[in-house]
């Protein structure tokens, strides 16, 4: 059997709500096997903004919250950023609009 890129991509989603927000943001993902795994957000440039996770997760859905600050604390301007969740073998993206 053959696997593809939209099968391996089913393996792995992400979610955000509320986005657009004004400033936090519950950010929930979904893992078909239990792996390590990255969290991070981008601005529109392509700098790290922050990073969520960097861990070994379970199999299943889980939930993480950002406060709309960066890896210093300070708050986030408004604009374009990019949530990307990440494994050996994949990685996926999802724009996230805050307004202030």
């Amino acid at each position: 059997t053959k696997i593809g890129i939209n099968d391996m991509q089913r393996d792995l989603t992400i979610r955000i709500y509320p986005n657009p927000t004004k400033n936090s943001s519950e950010i929930s993902f979904t893992l078909a096997n239990p792996e390590t795994i990255t969290l991070k957000i981008f601005n529109i440039t392509g700098q790290k903004v922050y990073s969520l996770v960097d861990a070994y997760k379970s199999a299943g859905t889980h939930k993480i919250f950002w406060n709309g600050t960066d890896d210093s604390g300070v708050e986030v301007q408004s604009g374009v950023y990019f949530i990307k969740l990440a494994t050996d073998n994949l990685s996926i993206s999802k724009k996230l609009l805050i307004i202030k």
